[in-house]
């Protein structure tokens, strides 16, 4: 088949792409039946260079960028008969990056060119059909064009199940979410947190509020971009719902092992000799607060950890010496 067949969204693919817990990997294989001998004339292994643009939130985000580019890397060190794989990838900081970004991918001949994000979608639209003899896809967004293969996901189910789980945890009855940015992939998965807490009250006939989101008025929190978090946002989001988990590491926990805040018994569950997680319900205001954990016979740990809520209640795993 010719070039004009690689990762079609309707056609038959040259190049699939699969997506893995890892995240995004390439498994390559030749269109049409391979020969039963070896062509005495085969020529060396054919080069193939698959090039990464991420959006603002940059490489190392704890998530969509940071989980492609892994699937990038699995996808070079996976061993493909006749093919060598490189990757490469490029960060962009603002908007403005991603037009020359992904332009200049196109310019250095990339068999692939990966969009990560929405809010890459029109930048990769523009370019794709600029360059309709180049392959792109994109993370998170849809397109007409097709020399893009879109990868879109159903995050309302997820957030669902999400949200139907927080509500039957909560012990105040209230759970809080926040998002990144107003923009479609962030609050369909807010969408969908609010129905799953809906659907355990009607299911439990409980009242459990949604606090930070308001499905009908599509209005809620939200915290800006991965690598400029508004904390103040997720304190507030932390303090209003109620709830907090600590998890409390160490050493020589038993499952009697009772955590301690403010020298005050938390409900405690016993996961392993190393580790504790503390179940807080209506905590109080952001402040700093002491950890430690007491056995049955009223050993308490000697050295109490401070919980340094107001600057690290998103962050709730502390150390007990």
């Amino acid at each position: 088949m010719g070039k004009e067949n690689v990762l079609r969204p309707a056609r038959g693919m040259k190049i699939a792409v699969a997506l893995a817990a890892s995240g995004l990997t390439f498994a390559v294989a030749a269109c049409g039946s391979a020969p039963s001998t070896p062509s005495p004339t085969a020529s060396a292994n054919k080069a193939y260079l698959a090039c990464m643009v991420t959006d603002q939130g940059g490489l190392d985000d704890k998530s969509f960028n940071a989980s492609a580019w892994k699937g990038m890397q699995n996808a070079a060190a996976t061993t493909v008969p006749g093919v060598t794989i490189t990757v490469k990838n490029v960060a962009s900081t603002t908007a403005a990056d991603y037009e020359p970004n992904l332009t200049g991918f196109v310019n250095q001949k990339c068999n692939y060119i990966q969009a990560v994000g929405g809010l890459m979608g029109d930048a990769t639209t523009k370019i794709a059909k600029a360059n309709p003899n180049a392959q792109f896809g994109i993370v998170d967004s849809g397109s007409g064009n097709s020399n893009i293969y879109p990868m879109q996901f159903d995050t309302a189910q997820a957030a669902f199940l999400a949200g139907y789980l927080a509500a039957g945890y909560s012990k105040s009855g209230k759970v809080g979410t926040y998002g990144g940015l107003k923009i479609p992939p962030v609050t369909i998965f807010m969408d969908g947190f609010a129905d799953g807490v809906k659907y355990y009250n009607t299911a439990k006939s409980k009242n459990v509020q949604v606090l930070g989101w308001d499905k009908a008025a599509q209005a809620g929190s939200y915290a800006g971009l991965l690598n400029g978090f508004n904390t103040a946002t997720i304190q507030s989001a932390v303090a209003n719902s109620g709830d907090l988990q600590l998890t409390v590491t160490g050493t020589g926990f038993t499952p009697s092992s009772t955590v301690y805040l403010q020298l005050a018994a938390q409900p405690t569950t016993y996961v392993d000799s190393n580790t504790l997680i503390a179940h807080v319900a209506a905590f109080g205001s952001p402040g700093t607060y002491s950890v430690s954990v007491e056995e049955p016979g009223g050993d308490k740990s000697t050295t109490l950890a401070r919980c340094l809520l107001r600057e690290k209640n998103y962050s709730s795993r502390w150390a007990i010496a």
